[in-house]
């Protein structure tokens, strides 16, 4: 099941996902069955949020509670220009004639410290998105197939990003394993992210 456990960081952000969870309880019926926090899609489907999201803006104008602003960024614009232009009449011809220089130089960063979640989370497990579909798993109960195949994730060097592999070393993990990472699951606290 996919817990959350709300934090003082934001308490007025934290009770949007918190009410989420009072709305929709963990009980057993057809539309969710017991354990109904999967993943962290049912959660987002509900409305809930996930660690760096935040509610939409109303009208496109106004701000819900809780809300913090959490960008940062610097720019440098650098322009230089030179123009000369001359005319000049010679007997029946015109003459014209003229010179530009331009020098230009834009600089500028940014980032939004509110957005790193959502980026973390793109950047961990992408080697592992894939199933080993090459050895399928039967289950078996009792010696009689139960209609399920099981696989385990596939490992694909290639796809793997830097900020996983060391995201995995940090946390003590093979490099190379197969363990998924819930990136929200980490506690901010006892920097593990």
């Amino acid at each position: 099941a996919y817990v959350f456990e709300a934090k003082n960081y934001n308490p007025y952000l934290a009770r949007y996902t918190s009410q989420i969870y009072e709305f929709f309880p963990d009980k057993g019926d057809l539309d969710a069955p017991v354990g109904n926090w999967r993943s962290e899609t049912d959660l987002t489907l509900r409305g809930g949020l996930l660690n760096g999201q935040s509610p939409s803006s109303f009208y496109g104008l106004w701000n819900p509670p809780g809300i913090i602003q959490t960008r940062y960024g610097e720019s440098s614009s650098t322009l230089i220009s030179f123009n000369a232009s001359a005319a000049a009449d010679v007997g029946n011809h015109e003459l014209k004639f003229g010179f530009l220089y331009e020098q230009r130089a834009d600089r500028g960063y940014s980032y939004n410290a509110q957005r790193l979640w959502t980026r973390m989370r793109g950047l961990t497990n992408n080697h592992i998105r894939d199933l080993d579909v090459d050895n399928p798993m039967p289950v078996y109960r009792d010696g009689i197939f139960q209609d399920t195949v099981m696989f385990y994730r596939k490992y694909a060097e290639t796809l793997q990003f830097r900020f996983d592999k060391s995201l995995r070393e940090k946390l003590g993990l093979d490099v190379q394993g197969l363990d998924f990472i819930l990136v929200d699951s980490y506690d901010y606290d006892n920097n593990t992210i």
